[in-house]
């Protein structure tokens, strides 16, 4: 199966993929722990603007030791 890559929008570039297994970190709730995912960062080759995207692998099993190095997502 073939993957799209995220296009730029300022630049109407393709993205490259610049890191595998980027770790973002969701926020702590009321109703959930904190949890880490998983993506593929792509970056654009102009601007250096980013995305992550492809989650859905690598659910960390703590996601509040302090040594997991992870983007901290803000809703």
């Amino acid at each position: 199966m073939s993957r799209l890559t995220p296009i730029c929008v300022p630049c109407a570039r393709s993205m490259r993929c610049a890191q595998n297994e980027f770790a973002v970190r969701d926020k702590r709730t009321p109703d959930s722990p904190a949890t880490v995912w998983s993506g593929d960062r792509f970056a654009c080759p102009d601007c250096g603007s980013s995305v992550v995207v492809g989650f859905g692998s690598g659910l960390a099993e703590n996601p509040d030791a302090p040594d997991t190095d992870a983007l901290e997502f803000r809703r």
